[in-house]
């Protein structure tokens, strides 16, 4: 394979116009980024969290069995299992 080398002379001015936005967006993308990481649960807190929120969904499904609630506190049972489930995995791949 053969290369060629051509010079390119582009204005400052308009290398900065094209470029400009995708620098200023990837800057506020990582400071959006490293503001929601300080926001985040540890993850041993969250692990808690977890629990406890699959704690309360579990005593409203047997609190509802039999009633036309039941339906509702099953799903919310289910999601906690899998909140709980995101939880010890990302306790897990922190280590």
């Amino acid at each position: 394979m053969k290369t060629l080398v051509v010079p390119v002379e582009i204005p400052v001015d308009q290398l900065a116009d094209a470029v400009g936005p995708l620098v200023i967006k990837a800057l506020r993308a990582a400071d959006r980024e490293e503001a929601a990481a300080a926001q985040r649960r540890p993850p041993m807190q969250a692990v808690i969290q977890a629990g406890q929120t699959l704690w309360h969904a579990l005593d409203r499904y047997e609190a509802s069995v039999g009633t036309r609630d039941e339906r509702r506190a099953l799903n919310v049972l289910l999601a906690a299992s899998k909140g709980v489930r995101r939880a010890s995995k990302n306790l897990h791949s922190k280590d």
